[in-house]
């Protein structure tokens, strides 16, 4: 799972790199693009975190091209600076999953429909897109050319009492063939959220040695939640194979990551303490060897997490 991130990371630099430095498959926009290189260049830093590169990454677009908001800015556009754009946002949409970041996606995906120039490759990336947004409703609306990534997901519902503005998560059903959006409550005095996933060889290392402890599963029933990241791998059967098996540490699908008040994070496993709604310490990274076990005891005892 680690070095699955480190690829898309290291792809995603490619891409930037492309854009910013003139190359001939991604064309220069107008005479900006070396302020570009300099304002993204330091993002691409191994020691900035996850957030700090989404923001950095957000700023630099804004300065410099502060107009890609604009729709008649867009539709000026030339057929290759769009095509190099919307694989700019797609891009960034990758690290934020932010639901204006789609917006703006779907606005440079709109103008490259409509000038008929629109390549699969772009459109299957789109619908990658609207996974990562959490977009479904618009799933449907796409043809038989990205049949193949439809076939894996289930059937969506929202629960009755679902409130938009609060967190929430698409809960999987162990049975059926579908998720269920519905809120859940991050204002506990005590609550430990654990971003993983199953394809994480160190998630599921961590996984299997907190359920063989009695007194920690003891300890934190009825006060963690399992998340995986929010990104545009919607592995619904792995998710629902698993829970089967870890039925005390079944894992969801976090909804928008951004109403959680919890740092970005594209790396599994990733452990949140929340008190009252807030992150007060966060554990990252574990070992296969279990070393991360007393770590994780000793910060539970250090913000009074009830035994």
């Amino acid at each position: 799972m680690r070095n699955f991130y480190s690829i898309l990371k290291q792809a995603f630099i490619f891409v930037l790199s492309l854009l910013v430095g003139g190359c001939s498959i991604a064309p220069r926009f107008d005479d900006q693009s070396a302020s570009v290189k300099r304002a993204t260049s330091k993002f691409q830093d191994a020691s900035y975190s996850d957030v700090d590169r989404k923001i950095g990454l957000q700023q630099s677009r804004s300065i410099n091209f502060p107009l890609l908001k604009s729709q008649a800015w867009i539709t000026d556009r030339k057929n290759d600076e769009l095509h190099a754009l919307y694989r700019l946002q797609f891009n960034i949409l990758f690290w934020t999953g932010s639901t204006d970041d789609f917006n703006l996606l779907q606005k440079i995906y709109s103008e490259l429909e409509f000038r008929k120039i629109l390549s699969r490759n772009e459109m299957r990336d789109f619908f990658r897109a609207l996974i990562t947004a959490r977009k479904f409703e618009l799933v449907d609306k796409f043809n038989d050319d990205i049949a193949d990534l439809k076939q894996s997901l289930p059937q969506f519902f929202t629960q009755v009492s679902f409130e938009q503005s609060k967190p929430s998560i698409w809960f999987v059903d162990q049975l059926a063939n579908k998720v269920t959006r519905q809120n859940i409550d991050l204002s506990a005095p005590h609550l430990l959220v654990v971003v993983s996933h199953p394809s994480c060889g160190y998630s599921a290392a961590a996984t299997k040695q907190i359920a063989s402890s009695s007194a920690l599963m003891s300890r934190l029933k009825e006060r963690m939640v399992w998340v995986t990241p929010q990104d545009s791998n919607f592995h619904f059967q792995k998710l629902q194979d698993w829970n089967k098996q870890y039925p005390e540490l079944s894992i969801h699908f976090i909804d928008i990551a951004e109403k959680w008040s919890l740092p970005r994070t594209t790396s599994t496993p990733i452990f949140y303490l929340l008190k009252n709604g807030k992150v007060v310490e966060e554990i990252t990274e574990w070992p296969r060897d279990g070393s991360n076990l007393p770590v994780l005891e000793e910060a539970l005892n250090r913000h009074n997490f009830p035994k």
